[in-house]
């Protein structure tokens, strides 16, 4: 585990915390702007950073963090079409989209993931 100046924890290049619950045998992946037709992955660059999106989100109850690798991800989000780094929900999760944001098969190819 590597900490950063400031505190945070974070693992390694290549990880990444995303937001999950519990849904049968799988974790169901929480992503935004679902209902517009467009599927957005929000991605954190630390644990802490996850945690509180979920606690300014009110979403702590149903969801919890979920450390992945990026070479995780390409199985684990299909249909997504956007990723979206670091987020803050204070903005309004419909405004996130908007945000920091990258096309799905940029952020793939920027971690050489395989597809």
């Amino acid at each position: 585990m590597i900490e950063n100046s400031k505190g945070l924890k974070r693992t390694r290049p290549g990880t990444f915390w995303l937001i999950v619950r519990n849904d049968g045998d799988r974790p169901k992946v929480f992503e935004l702007g679902a209902g517009r037709g467009e599927k957005s992955l929000p991605i954190f660059s630390f644990e802490e950073e996850a945690l509180l999106f979920l606690r300014l989100g009110g979403l702590e109850e149903l969801w919890r963090t979920s450390e992945t690798e990026a070479t995780a991800l390409a199985g684990t989000c299909s249909g997504v079409q956007h990723v979206v780094l670091d987020p803050f929900p204070e903005i309004g999760f419909d405004a996130l989209c908007e945000a920091v944001s990258l096309r799905w098969e940029r952020f793939i190819d920027l971690f050489a993931i395989p597809r």
